[in-house]
């Protein structure tokens, strides 16, 4: 099974089955000072979502990055709080 159609199915099941799990926070409504704005909140490492990331996207109020690699590179599909985004959990 190639690392896509794990993410394809994880990602699958992820909508089909029922979650017991209370759903996430989803994207906060923060204000921002003019000197914030377009400035990263936080940057991820490879460790934590792969070395080369391919999605992202929001589902029951979390954030969701996959990130594949090639050959050694780290692989991950992650799923992240961003009730804080300068410190996601």
């Amino acid at each position: 099974m190639t690392f896509r159609s794990l993410i394809a199915m994880v990602l699958l099941l992820a909508v089909i089955l029922p979650s017991r799990a209370q759903d996430g926070s989803g994207v906060p409504a923060l204000s921002f000072q003019p000197s914030e704005l377009l400035t990263p909140l936080r940057t991820f490492t490879t460790a934590e979502i792969g070395a080369r990331p391919t999605f992202a996207g929001m589902h029951k109020g979390y954030l969701i990055i996959a990130g594949g690699g090639i050959g050694n590179e780290p692989r991950a599909l992650t799923f992240w709080d961003i009730a804080d985004p300068t410190a996601p959990t």
